[in-house]
């Protein structure tokens, strides 16, 4: 599983649409809402496959693994990404009321809520000197929108999500993994970044994301692997070096393991 830091400085927010037709396994501090305009797009959260049609969404919240599996032909998806940087104070408007993930279906997304999503995916592909501001002023629209809906429903528990409060204690190793996942990290170098001796790390590690450090890093140096054989002419030796692998025989065994294919297999059957 992917964790993406948190959105910072000049990305505040993110609001894009979803051009991938697949998309791993990620976490994230920021909740989500992906709107499907048209066709239909798979949502995978947790252990449940969500199919979202024309004019149906799903919120997920902070933290919450989840993945995009596959999507039409015709589909058009906006994905939307609020959190604490853009939102600051507001944010616990959220945390302090949990949410099981949210689906908008068969007419329950009102016409409010779609007319904002509508004009977020207007000005997000129209761009115009005043874009950001409009943007902006639509997500503060839409949030307030999603956390009276949010509040006025009872929570109901599901499985337990990795939150927060448990990231929190991991923040150090994720950001060594996001800046370095290139070079050599020792997980004795992991530990002390979080400000544990080794045993406790790899304890409470997995404990937060499933996965010992060593697995969650090679996950997502592959990851990277596979946007660089899929998008770049570099060859597998030099991918191998750029992600951090320094032995290409490895690098081919882990990444066969993770994905069972070769690297020269998987440029071949995805490479435009």
């Amino acid at each position: 599983m992917i964790y993406q830091k948190l959105l910072v400085g000049r990305d505040l927010y993110r609001v894009c649409s979803i051009d991938y037709s697949e998309f791993p396994t990620h976490s994230h501090y920021e909740i989500e809402l992906i709107y499907c305009k048209r066709g239909f797009i798979d949502v995978i959260c947790g252990n449940n496959n969500y199919r979202l049609e024309s004019s149906e969404a799903i919120l997920i919240d902070s933290m919450v693994p989840h993945s995009y599996k596959d999507r039409s032909a015709d589909n058009v998806s906006l994905l939307v990404e609020l959190g604490p940087g853009f939102l600051r104070e507001d944010f616990k408007h959220v945390t302090k009321n949990p949410f099981k993930t949210k689906l908008y279906t068969d007419g329950t997304l009102t016409e409010e809520m779609k007319r904002t999503l509508d004009e977020l995916h207007k000005w997000r592909t129209n761009y115009a000197e005043l874009s950001n501001m409009l943007i902006m002023s639509n997500l503060y629209k839409l949030y307030a929108m999603l956390v009276k809906d949010i509040t006025n429903k009872p929570y109901i528990p599901t499985e337990e999500p990795m939150n927060a409060k448990k990231s929190n204690k991991i923040d150090g190793a994720l950001e060594l993994v996001h800046h370095r996942y290139n070079e050599p990290i020792s997980l004795e170098e992991a530990a002390a970044a979080c400000g544990y001796g080794k045993s406790s790390f790899c304890k409470i590690f997995k404990q937060t994301v499933g996965v010992s450090f060593h697995q969650y890093l090679n996950d997502y140096r592959i990851e990277n692997a596979k946007y660089l054989l899929s998008d770049t002419n570099m060859s597998i030796e030099n991918v191998a070096d750029t992600t951090g692998f320094r032995d290409t025989k490895i690098f081919c065994r882990v990444f066969k393991q993770a994905t069972g294919t070769s690297p020269g297999k998987y440029r071949s059957d995805t490479k435009i």
